[in-house]
């Protein structure tokens, strides 16, 4: 069983313990400012990983700031999930509990938490507690494990269906199926369908959609239309769950985010897809005729004009016909005359004499029956007395089988054998599984298995990283009965999905530039060689990031706006004031790690700058923390104009 533990949460702006960049933008995203109480959020990933997120939200930061929150997360890997829903969240509030006695990590008074720490690492022994603690929750004798079936759908995006924690567990996994998500809590209402949403769900699948009306915008046909209908219903769904959710929510940067992806959403339902739709009603349908001759239906291009009957008829007609000369008769006729492989006419064959009389045989011929003879006796002979005779392999029995049952036996071997012009066609048509079933039962499947292996994982690498996951995962059991590496498979996804987040940075460390080549190598060569081939000329391409000298003089330099730098010795609490008007910006140099801000500001790297450093723009005044490594700098932003 793979688990994987993480804590995370706002002790002093965003802080994960274990720092894994893998999941630190997505255990990000749990930060919602307007959430209250205690929830578990179960999440099934396309990787086949299913995260479960004990949140506590309204927590107050060691700084004195409200609306904190804390998260603690099991990964459990392999296509697995637990549906034991109530016990769970049971489970991960009676560790968390425990932890807030403690009085370590946490303070109590009437009832709200505050962090006593600016980070997890200033209490390793509580954290390190709850974490070798939390895979225990597994390990209950009342909790069961199972793997995803193909009950399991991925059409319905985005929403977060809300349950009370004390709801059936049969109700909420029907929700899960449907859904890649679902929430706890006993603050919920049981089967409220909450409007809650998760926006890097409804972000992807709108732009997939875009990559989908592309080419059916390009070459439009009535064959296209069911698709679009059900493109439009999915998209309308989603557009109405994001119209209810910003009607509702209370947070203001949520509102924001989720008015814009709106916005996409009404512009393909409202424009694209209806220009669509109308190329499709005005394009003409193909033109086409019913031959005189073969009775099909045709383009109007197969005929000639004015012609009743198609070309490929009328080249037929054209052809001479076949014959063959009776050796009975001695008579030339049509081809029909003779039954099939027949040298004598049917005519001849019908015909019977009132007395027996020997034909008149050509002595050519009398030669080629005393040869075919012979070779029959032969024949009979070796079958009699085949000295090579082998005992039965099922019995053991000496006699063997007989040659009549031989016979049967490669008469019936004959019939069940593939048919490789069908199996091809399920190859070019992108129908794997049904080849593997067309297959399976037939006599010869073995000589075709590795065939199918080949051209499936051919069409893998063809795919995107997401969508090889997602064929694995829909035809598991077909990759095993073929033999193929899952766990390969598997493996080069989760490392091309690095690869993808190292490049899409634009800049990189030397040790991140490094690890992302060890990797790329090692998929060199083999049936990945052309994504790996990819990978390297994009990461050549790739800036690397200038870091500050470790004997570097602890300082931060800095300039407002295009201003001039100015430099601040950084104290021995690591804490320096900065203030700033509205709609000024900031740029920091020297800085070694990417800065996080709480609240969200705009920050964007400058390799640019001399020496590197970052942009930070404020959208809002009031005071922001900037948190880099041990370095924090908190900033005032003012109004820019204010009353005197």
């Amino acid at each position: 069983m793979q688990v994987k533990t993480f804590i995370y949460g706002t002790p002093l702006g965003f802080n994960f313990y274990e720092d894994d960049s893998q999941y630190k933008d997505y255990f990000k995203g749990f930060y919602i400012s307007s959430r209250k109480g205690r929830r578990l959020m179960v999440n099934r990933l396309d990787n086949g990983e299913t995260t479960y997120n004990f949140l506590s939200y309204g927590i107050t930061e060691s700084g004195n700031r409200p609306n904190a929150f804390f998260g603690m997360c099991l990964v459990l890997g392999d296509y697995q999930y637990c549906n034991d829903f109530g016990k769970l969240y049971d489970w991960f509030n009676f560790l968390f509990d425990k932890i807030v006695n403690k009085k370590k990590l946490f303070t109590q008074q009437d009832s709200k938490l505050q962090y006593n720490v600016s980070k997890f690492e200033e209490d390793v022994e509580d954290v390190e507690w709850l974490k070798s603690n939390m895979p225990n929750i597994f390990s209950s004798s009342d909790i069961r494990l199972q793997k995803y079936d193909a009950s399991f759908s991925s059409k319905k995006t985005g929403k977060i269906p809300q349950f009370n924690n004390k709801e059936k567990s049969d109700i909420v996994l029907k929700a899960f199926k449907q859904y890649n998500w679902i929430c706890l809590s006993p603050s919920f209402v049981s089967n409220n369908d909450c409007p809650e949403l998760d926006f890097g769900e409804l972000s992807l699948y709108v732009d997939s959609v875009t990559q989908q009306l592309l080419p059916i915008a390009i070459n439009p046909e009535k064959k296209h239309s069911p698709l679009l209908k059900e493109i439009s219903s999915a998209m309308t769904e989603n557009y109405k769950s994001i119209s209810d959710f910003v009607a509702k929510t209370q947070d203001e940067d949520s509102k924001k985010s989720f008015t814009e992806l709106g916005q996409r959403y009404y512009e393909v339902l409202n424009n694209q897809i209806p220009l669509i739709a109308r190329k499709i009603e005005e394009k003409p349908e193909p033109r086409t005729k019913v031959c005189a001759r073969c009775g099909k239906n045709k383009p109007i291009e197969a005929f000639s004009q004015g012609d009743a009957v198609c070309l490929e008829c009328r080249a037929k007609e054209k052809q001479p016909a076949e014959t063959r000369t009776c050796s009975r008769c001695g008579r030339e006729k049509p081809i029909s005359a003779f039954a099939h492989g027949d040298k004598i006419c049917i005519e001849c064959r019908n015909k019977v004499s009132d007395t027996f009389a020997f034909p008149t045989v050509p002595i050519k011929y009398l030669y080629s029956g005393v040869a075919a003879l012979v070779l029959v006796v032969i024949v009979v002979c070796l079958v009699i007395f085949n000295p090579f005779k082998l005992d039965s392999p099922d019995t053991g029995d000496s006699k063997g089988s007989t040659g009549s049952e031989q016979v049967v036996g490669g008469q019936g071997t004959a019939a069940n054998n593939v048919d490789s012009s069908t199996f091809q066609q399920y190859i070019n048509d992108e129908k794997f599984k049904e080849a593997y079933e067309y297959i399976k039962e037939k006599d010869d499947a073995d000589n075709y298995k590795n065939k199918l292996k080949n051209a499936f994982e051919n069409y893998l690498i063809q795919q995107e990283l997401n969508q090889i996951q997602k064929a694995i995962t829909m035809n598991y059991q077909f990759c095993q009965a073929l033999g193929i590496k899952i766990d390969e498979w598997e493996s080069f996804v989760s490392s091309g999905s690095y690869i993808e987040k190292c490049l899409s940075k634009g800049t990189l460390n030397q040790a991140d530039k490094k690890k992302c080549l060890t990797i790329i190598n090692a998929y060199e060569g083999r049936i990945y060689n052309n994504k790996a081939s990819e990978w390297k000329e994009r990461l050549n391409k790739i800036q690397i990031k200038q870091e500050r000298p470790k004997n570097e003089q602890k300082k931060i330099i800095y300039r407002i706006n295009d201003g001039e730098k100015k430099e601040k010795p950084i104290p021995n609490n690591n804490a320096i004031g900065i203030e700033l008007n509205a709609r000024d910006y900031i740029d920091i140099f020297s800085l070694s790690q990417e800065p996080q801000c709480n609240p969200d500001a705009r920050i964007g790297y400058h390799p640019e700058f001399t020496p590197p450093g970052y942009r930070v723009v404020f959208s809002k005044t009031g005071t922001y923390l900037l948190t880099c490594g041990e370095v924090q700098v908190t900033i005032t932003v003012k109004p820019k104009y204010q009353k005197k």
